[in-house]
């Protein structure tokens, strides 16, 4: 595996999340958005995982900048629910007044 391979980096993490070992592809799945920032399914997937793990502030991250690359309202949605528990009502209510729901 070469380090700066996205492709291989984010395909392995991808394999290692659907296996429930978020605590190993979680360092993959960085090192893809790390190596190309514009990688959209990498930043959601990241956000998966994070939320996998229990961390809702970063999947909040992860799933913020893959909707600043591209608008998706699944995205949006998924975002709602992750702000709704972590009790930010400002960001819940942008993202209904922009999404819906």
């Amino acid at each position: 595996l070469r380090p700066e391979d996205r492709d291989a980096n984010f395909h392995l993490g991808l394999a290692l999340l659907q296996a429930g070992g978020q605590g190993e592809a979680l360092p993959l799945l960085q090192k893809a958005v790390t190596v190309d920032p514009e990688f959209v399914d990498g930043h959601r997937r990241l956000g998966a995982a994070h939320f996998m793990a229990g961390n809702a502030t970063a999947a909040a991250a992860s799933l913020e900048a893959a909707l600043r690359l591209q608008p998706n309202p699944v995205t949006g949605k998924t975002l709602i629910l992750i702000y709704e528990q972590l009790g930010d009502a400002g960001r819940v209510a942008a993202l209904r007044a922009r999404f819906g729901q």
